[in-house]
């Protein structure tokens, strides 16, 4: 019992410097969903590590998007004909889900139980997107969902690869001995390359080329690490 209640004790002997791994859950988005916030599109789960050498550290992460869809529900949707008292709608759907990874270099200036820190990471993306577009008609008296049928159905798989130059500045508070909590405010340059695709009116996916489009991730980290 003495053993376990030091463990948890701040006043420890051993100077802060001398713990050179930390490892590091993100509660970012759980924090999000508890403040009442909306997470669709950014909500992620991530692990991360770090190796301090003396006012320096290696950061290593790792993050997982499971809806980072750039089209959500309900699908997006257009008329593209009208046929008698029907009309034709385009049905666009995408759902994709991105993993990030990478590693970066820390200076950090220490005091007491708090850590200041400046940062530069660099993290490779890679989303997988499916997408699915189909026809429905409705006539023009019912608009609120009373589809009559489904139609010229099409699905397809768009991979895309992405890099990003993140700097930033962290804090760090030291709770107990080992565990303490990171705040990290970042400003998130990606570029994102992809398979390009044009979906006609008749719901046909087709390859288009290439594209490169930009893109943002939180800009705010908020982690519990543990360190030893």
């Amino acid at each position: 019992m003495e053993s376990e209640l030091q463990d948890f004790d701040v006043e420890t002997s051993r100077p802060e410097n001398a713990y050179k791994w930390q490892f590091s859950a993100d509660l970012t988005s759980i924090t999000a969903m508890l403040l009442g916030g909306n997470t669709y599109g950014s909500g992620h789960v991530g692990i991360g590590g770090k190796y301090r050498f003396g006012s320096h550290a290696l950061r290593f992460q790792s993050e997982y998007y499971g809806n980072s869809n750039r089209n959500g529900w309900p699908p997006v949707s257009r008329v593209v004909d009208v046929v008698n008292d029907e009309l034709i709608y385009l049905m666009i759907y995408e759902q994709g889900t991105m993993v990030r990874s990478g590693f970066g270099l820390e200076k950090g200036w220490e005091k007491e139980r708090r850590r200041f820190y400046l940062l530069a990471d660099l993290l490779g993306n890679y989303e997988q997107i499916q997408i699915s577009a189909s026809n429905r008609n409705t006539t023009a008296q019912d608009l609120n969902g009373g589809w009559q049928d489904t139609y010229n159905h099409s699905n397809a798989t768009v991979n895309a690869f992405g890099l990003g130059i993140t700097p930033g500045v962290g804090y760090e508070f030291y709770a107990w001995k080992h565990i303490g909590f990171t705040l990290e405010a970042k400003l998130d340059f990606t570029t994102t390359f992809s398979q390009g695709v044009f979906i006609d009116d008749s719901a046909n996916i087709l390859r288009n080329g290439r594209t490169i489009y930009f893109r943002t991730f939180p800009l705010l980290d908020f982690r519990i690490h543990y360190r030893i």
